[in-house]
């Protein structure tokens, strides 16, 4: 007879994996090295609107405008809430590039989400969309909260409701579950 926390574990695991579907889009692709940038701003940071509320504020150290394809490459990026909410959400990465006409980011490098009470996220890349308010990643992921850790590879994370769901080879690491 299983034990009850192989049970939940098991039934976690199949609905993880059954509802996962990571995103078909694409990331916005980085400039290429014969593209020189029409304005480069230190510093930078702007609003990511939702409709017609402000959602996210974007902070960049670095932020380089290529004018006639709509997007910008960003260096050492954070993103936090505008009005913190009780998920106190912050992701920042290495680089990215944010598409202007779509409202999609990628950032690559070291990326890390972390909420206020759920614990801390680490990738090496994700696409925002802003239009389902997604957080989605196709590589390893290691998720790090409260005595456990979960590791797996690709997730999906629906802002709104707070649910993250790891796609593909997951896995739970802790202490005391019997």
């Amino acid at each position: 007879m299983l034990s009850r926390f192989r049970v939940v574990l098991l039934l976690m695991l199949a609905f993880a994996l059954s509802a996962c579907a990571t995103s078909q889009e694409r990331p916005p692709s980085p400039p290429s090295e014969e593209e020189t940038p029409d304005l480069i701003l230190k510093d930078v940071e702007f609003v990511e609107y939702q409709g017609p509320k402000p959602g996210y504020v974007v902070l960049a150290a670095e932020a380089s405008l290529i004018e006639d394809e709509d997007r910008l490459f960003l260096k050492e990026v954070r993103i936090r809430e505008i009005k913190p909410t009780q998920k106190g959400l912050y992701v920042r990465g290495d680089r990215g590039w944010y598409d202007l006409k779509e409202g999609r980011l990628f950032l690559e490098g070291s990326v890390v989400i972390k909420t206020r009470n759920r614990g801390v996220l680490e990738t090496q890349s994700l696409l925002y969309l802003s239009r389902q308010d997604e957080l989605v990643g196709e590589e390893e992921v290691l998720i790090k909260g409260e005595g456990t850790t979960i590791r797996g590879i690709g997730f999906v994370y629906e802002i709104k409701k707070g649910r993250l769901k790891v796609c593909q080879k997951v896995e739970l690491i802790g202490q005391d579950f019997i």
